[in-house]
């Protein structure tokens, strides 16, 4: 999974760090909403199904108030496609939740982004304790791959969504390394 995964090499102008692995669930966090629940794993970076093999990274703008996320999943491909009719039957029904991370308002699919076998894309808002945090999400399946896209600020202000130099590097490099 390493060898498909960008870093500081593929993409300028980013604080790039591993995601310890230590900080991914292993199993799924509830949501207070069972029609959520997709969502409420995707904040994690999970489908709720353990996968194969993961990694994720961190790109954090220079001044670390905008941050972008890249996870990749290796899945059986059975579970990758379980995984995005999962997202999209919670978005069609899923306005808002809580979980271990905090609460989620705001729920909103954004236009499909056309990536790779099939995507979706959509919008929430991080509620902590009153302070809203705008966070966007693209979740991509390329084979048995799960491509996840997320993008959040920490100021509450300006744009959420994942850059495209982020996007066609990834998905260039698991393209490449795919074969």
């Amino acid at each position: 999974m390493k060898q498909a995964i960008i870093g500081a090499g593929d993409v300028k102008g980013y604080e790039v760090e591993d995601m310890p692995d230590e900080e991914w669930p292993t199993k799924s966090v509830p949501a207070s909403d069972d029609a959520c629940q997709p969502l409420a794993d995707m904040v994690m970076f999970s489908t709720g199904t353990k996968p194969k093999a993961r990694i994720a990274r961190t790109f954090g703008d220079k001044k670390l108030t905008a941050f972008n996320f890249v996870a990749l999943l290796a899945q059986e491909q059975a579970d990758a496609k379980k995984g995005l009719d999962g997202l999209r039957t919670s978005l069609d029904k899923c306005e808002k939740f809580d979980q271990a991370e905090g609460a989620f308002v705001g729920v909103k699919t954004q236009p499909d982004p056309k990536l790779g076998d099939e995507s979706l894309a959509y919008h929430l808002i991080e509620d902590n304790d009153g302070e809203e945090v705008p966070r966007s999400f693209t979740v991509v399946r390329s084979g048995s791959t799960l491509v996840v896209f997320s993008s959040m600020n920490v100021t509450g202000k300006g744009k959420t969504e994942t850059p495209a130099a982020i996007v066609e590097a990834q998905m260039a490099k698991l393209e490449k390394v795919a074969g």
